[in-house]
């Protein structure tokens, strides 16, 4: 087992901003203060020290000092993994949301002094826990590829959190260095799993994840927490480093690699390079430097200059800028709150009457200005971070916890979109209450005041506390709690069951077109559907009884549901709309007029039609803020025959109602967006014949709903279908209309029209993996590496070709969805490959093709009138 470092810990030199000589042959080598380096990734310019750090030994009796952390260094041997320290946002996420305090809201006075609040104490301890056991596992299976030196830093309860304080500020800062020495951990967290994937050998028969698994005792769902955890994302950014010899690029240039994070390597002095330690390899990929390179440096073929860097441009000045925003939050990067509100106004005459309902009667409950419950509004907390105020969200598992840190003028509620605001900036804090004693008073002291034995108060910590060691396997409970606290373990509800008015004549004639003959038809004897064939076209008979399939909303007289079954038997014939009975079909008529409230254009984009609407008032684009993007004809139509359109609030609520995929683009470049490659595992990856179970569960919808609410929910609630669905409970209708995300342009999806690009948000393949559940799974096949996705829900391919999806969502849809969730809530829990849904979702063959042809038969009709 590597070594934890005994005694004092050890630190970082800081890095002075000073001018020095750079002389420079290309982006790739170049030489600083007379040493020979090479750029392995990164931008030099931006991110190499202003000066180098000093060469000699960390000294083991200096005091460990955390605020350097954030500083690029030397690679050090025995600590190779403080280079992948992030960057931004370390507590971000649900793992390490815990870790999100400020130290004047978690210490709280005790009997004998001031001490962590028990509450967060015991969330930290399990959260140390764990993480040790899970790197102390991934030590083992990769020793062979570790430094002899390598050692452990100082693990976070050795600065003493656990500990009772005569001092409050002593407690308070005792606190906030106990939290900042996570930071380190979950560097050495990161560093293992990019080992694990791409030098682990575990054992035989086994993956990675199942030896760390089998070692530590934990639970599956833990370990994914921390691969979707920010310890996980290879992508944040990191600190980087220079390592110190071509010896350390060859042990961990395949892994180091992996990270975003600017990497460097040293050859030593211009004058005498160590080029022949370098592996013949690592010549093939230009990392080491060629005779004529070197030569070409040494006789200063490209002058040198000095060049001096102004503070705010230097790495080492970053933290001068305005920190990293929540991505959770909405705020804009070095947007004020003052700015954020007066962005987030909103006119009450856009508002629909249901929605100024809602509007009204929350604004008369947050009157009373109570704690949000766990169905309640959401909270967010403006926290000071470097003097900048930066938009959080809470986590209704702390709200609790702050809520009565903020009096009713620090305090302000938005009834549109059932979110409350807390920050010491809105007003004073002129409450009466026991703010002295800590956010959750004397009472939950008393509770959980039995967990932990204090001992004697401490005036200070001189020195860091011995460390606690730990034995492997550390077993399932302390994982579960842990899980239990992170996302809760308790059935959650996913909101009521969906309502519906439409009759089935109406179905029929604003979906389809159909409309009653004004005279009777000859031969109106239908051949091949019965009128429970034609309830489930229509979207409302697949789990009718025999009583209730007479009428499943307003009965039609059984002439009417003759014609009905006999216009489903022509449309699924025929090949045009001409092929249709005049009588029957409403397309025969012209139905788009000057009197239209819509104004809609039809492009054909890569063989695909797409229907912009907006206003008729005005056809120039430039003076209305949104239009209505479509691909669905049928939708159109239904638009067209219905009349919406003057109201685009309550068109886009009645298009979200029936979960019909759309979107609300703006206007941009022409140019594309880059690709981008995803690898992302959705809820991550598990074992074969892996059975899920509550914290599973619990897990699934806790990240499900933390992506939700985000700006990209935005995009889910557009998507349609069943990701749409999914949406509905946590994305309000209001935030389509906040517009797409701020990386639009280069995360986004664009449509070229003319000489304008349209822009809107789209969900990645990681994402919709994320709304619909899908795992990761392995095969069981131990000759390969092969997965299988198995998930909570289908994914929308799946979806698309279910024999209840007409295009909306019906009430056959809602009916399913909630037998599925009424067996999840229940305890049933259980996973279905992509073969499965399919099969399980077919039903009634003939509808996939009635679904066809209405399409086919309504955008044949668009591409006439239009």
């Amino acid at each position: 087992m590597p070594r934890e470092p005994v005694g004092q810990s050890f630190g970082i030199h800081t890095l002075p901003r000073l001018t020095l000589l750079i002389t420079q042959m290309d982006a790739r080598h170049f030489v600083v203060e007379n040493q020979l380096f090479t750029r392995i990734q990164g931008d030099r310019s931006q991110d190499f020290p202003i000066q180098l750090p000093p060469s000699e030994p960390h000294d083991p009796e200096r005091r460990f000092k955390l605020d350097s952390l954030n500083r690029m260094s030397w690679i050090l041997d025995e600590f190779p993994f403080l280079m992948a320290i992030p960057l931004e946002n370390p507590f971000s996420g649900l793992l390490f949301d815990r870790l999100h305090y400020n130290g004047d809201r978690f210490v709280v006075p005790s009997k004998y002094g001031f001490k962590l609040r028990l509450n967060v104490l015991r969330a930290w301890e399990d959260l140390e826990l764990n993480l040790r056991a899970v790197v102390y596992a991934m030590a083992e299976i990769c020793q062979t590829y570790l430094p002899k030196t390598f050692r452990f830093w100082a693990f976070p309860k050795r600065y003493g959190y656990t500990k009772t304080y005569t001092s409050q500020a002593v407690a308070q800062s005792i606190a906030i260095q106990s939290r900042d020495s996570f930071i380190p951990l979950i560097a050495t967290a990161t560093f293992f799993l990019v080992l694990m994937e791409t030098h682990a050998h575990p054992e035989p028969g086994s993956t990675w994840r199942e030896t760390v698994l089998k070692k530590t005792g934990i639970h599956h769902q833990w370990l994914s927490d921390l691969e979707l955890s920010i310890a996980g994302d290879f992508k944040a950014k990191r600190v980087g480093g220079i390592m110190r010899s071509p010896r350390q690029l060859a042990a961990l240039s395949l892994p180091l690699s992996q990270l975003n994070m600017p990497l460097f390597v040293s050859w030593g002095l211009l004058s005498d390079p160590a080029l022949f330690q370098a592996p013949n390899y690592l010549k093939g990929k230009h990392f080491v430097p060629t005779s004529s390179e070197i030569q070409a440096l040494r006789s200063g073929q490209r002058l040198s200059r000095e060049r001096s860097r102004s503070p705010l441009s230097s790495p080492q000045a970053s933290l001068l800028r305005f920190p990293p925003v929540d991505p959770l939050s909405r705020q804009r990067p070095g947007e004020k709150w003052e700015q954020f509100f007066a962005r987030h106004a909103y006119d009450p005459l856009l508002l629909s009457p249901l929605e100024k309902q809602k509007w009204e009667s929350r604004a008369k409950n947050a009157v009373k200005q109570a704690a949000p419950g766990k169905k309640g509004a959401r909270v967010f907390v403006w926290d000071d971070v470097d003097g900048f105020r930066v938009r959080r969200h809470a986590g209704r598992k702390h709200v609790d916890d702050i809520w009565e840190a903020y009096g009713s003028k620090q305090r302000r509620y938005d009834a549109l979109r059932d979110e409350w605001d807390l920050c010491s900036e809105f007003g004073e804090n002129s409450d009466d209450g026991s703010d002295d004693e800590g956010p959750i008073g004397a009472s939950h002291d008393t509770v959980l005041g039995a967990l932990y034995e204090e001992t004697a108060p401490l005036t200070s910590l001189t020195e860091l506390l011995p460390d606690d060691p730990l034995q492997l396997p550390l077993g399932r409970e302390r994982s579960t709690a842990d899980l239990q606290r992170v996302h809760g373990l308790d059935n959650r509800e996913e909101g009521s069951a969906l309502s519906f008015s439409d009759t089935a004549e109406d179905r029929a004639y604003y979906w389809y077109g159909f409309v009653t003959p004004d005279y009777p038809l000859e031969n109106n004897i239908p051949k091949s559907f019965t009128w429970r064939n034609s309830c489930e076209f229509l979207g409302n008979g697949r789990w009718l009884n025999a009583i209730t399939i007479a009428c499943p909303t307003s009965p039609p007289s059984m002439a009417t549901q003759g014609y009905i079954c006999t216009f489903f038997e022509r449309l699924l014939s025929s090949q045009k709309v001409d092929d249709m009975p005049t009588a029957l079909y409403d397309l025969s008529l012209q139905l788009i007029d000057k009197n239209s409230p819509i104004y809609i254009h039809r492009e054909a984009i890569e063989g695909i039609q797409h229907y912009f609407i907006r206003p008729h008032e005005s056809k120039r684009l430039e003076s209305i803020p949104w239009q209505v993007q479509l691909t669905s004809a049928p939708s159109v139509m239904e638009i067209i025959r219905r009349r919406w359109g003057t109201d685009l609030v309550g068109l886009v609520g009645q298009l979200l109602d029936r979960g019909i995929p759309f979107r609300m683009p703006i206007t941009g470049p022409l140019t594309p967006p880059p690709a981008v490659q995803e690898l992302q595992p959705g809820l991550g990856y598990r074992p074969a014949n892996y059975q899920p179970d509550a914290a599973d569960y619990a897990a699934y919808l806790s990240y499900r709903d933390s992506f939700l609410r985000s700006p990209k929910g935005r995009a889910a609630l557009m998507h349609g279908g069943i990701v749409s669905r999914l949406a509905r409970e946590a994305v309000p209708y209001q935030h389509v209309f906040d517009g797409p995300t701020l990386d639009v342009f280069s995360t986004g999806a664009m449509l070229p029209v003319s000489s304008v690009g349209y822009w809107d948000d789209c969900l990645t393949e990681h994402e919709i993996n994320l709304i619909c559940g899908v795992y990761k799974v392995d095969t069981g096949n131990r000759k390969s590496t092969q997965t299988a996705d198995l998930s909570w829900w289908p994914k929308p391919s799946i979806w698309s070709t279910a024999g209840i999806n007409l295009g909306f969502w019906s009430e056959d849809c809602e009916r399913w969805f909630q037998g599925q969730l009424s067996k999840l809530e229940n305890g049933e829990y259980s996973l279905k490959n992509p073969a499965a849904w399919r099969n399980g979702l077919k039903f009634y063959k003939p509808t996939s093709k009635i679904t066809t042809q209405n399409e086919k038969l309504a955008a044949e009709y668009l591409m006439r009138c239009l």
